[in-house]
């Protein structure tokens, strides 16, 4: 952690919370985290909150009043297509994303290498959805003929689409 002017170098990326836990009391629960995603970057030796993209005053923060936990330094990264982070293990992935900037940039740690425990936990995921998926699919297909054979019969009252 940091919280000295200090300890801050050009391009680091920060997680953040109010040093003050009186504040978080005073403006009820997440209000003081409003219009902020928690995410620093140190930017021209200033911390700055990334909610708002352009900057501006409202996004700059004072490293006494927070508390930091350091994630990376942009020096040490690589920018990546968020459609590659699957491939890597979470903690080589450091992505700026946040409710104000869905396009943020996603960042991979220099040297890091596809995982293959990452990769199969992935695929089995979406292995399993697919079988739901087709379950789901086989039970529709049952109810649908089911109600194609009423409707020929003359029931419709009793088919509900």
């Amino acid at each position: 952690m940091a919280n000295a002017q200090t300890d801050l170098r050009e391009g680091d990326i920060y997680r953040w919370r109010w040093a003050d836990q009186k504040r978080d009391a005073d403006c009820g629960p997440f209000r003081s985290y409003h219009c902020k995603s928690q995410i620093a970057i140190v930017e021209n030796g200033h911390l700055r909150d990334t909610f708002w993209s352009g900057g501006g005053s409202d996004g700059w923060l004072d490293p006494t009043q927070v508390i930091l936990t350091f994630w990376a330094n942009l020096a040490d990264l690589n920018e990546i297509s968020k459609h590659e982070a699957v491939y890597y293990r979470h903690e080589d992935v450091v992505d700026l994303r946040h409710s104000n900037n869905s396009r943020g940039p996603v960042y991979l740690r220099k040297g890091a290498e596809r995982d293959a425990g990452t990769m199969l936990a992935l695929i089995e995921d979406r292995l399993d959805k697919n079988r739901r998926d087709i379950e789901w699919a086989q039970r529709h297909i049952e109810q649908l003929t089911k109600d194609a054979e009423k409707v020929r019969a003359g029931k419709l009252n009793e088919v509900c689409l």
